[in-house]
């Protein structure tokens, strides 16, 4: 398990959304951690029309 800082932006909801599309195999995510950092890919193809 990987436990993240707390976030209060734009960025908690999309990387939960992003969470549970992947669990329900809608979109691909790939992750990599380095030292300090998650870092969260997702093919824009994957993703719903959002502004």
């Amino acid at each position: 398990m990987l436990r993240l800082a707390v976030m209060r932006d734009k960025v908690d909801g999309i990387l939960w959304q992003a969470a549970v599309l992947a669990a329900c195999k809608a979109i691909n995510l790939t992750f990599r951690l380095d030292a300090d950092r998650l870092h969260v890919a997702v093919d824009p193809a994957d993703l719903p029309a959002h502004p």
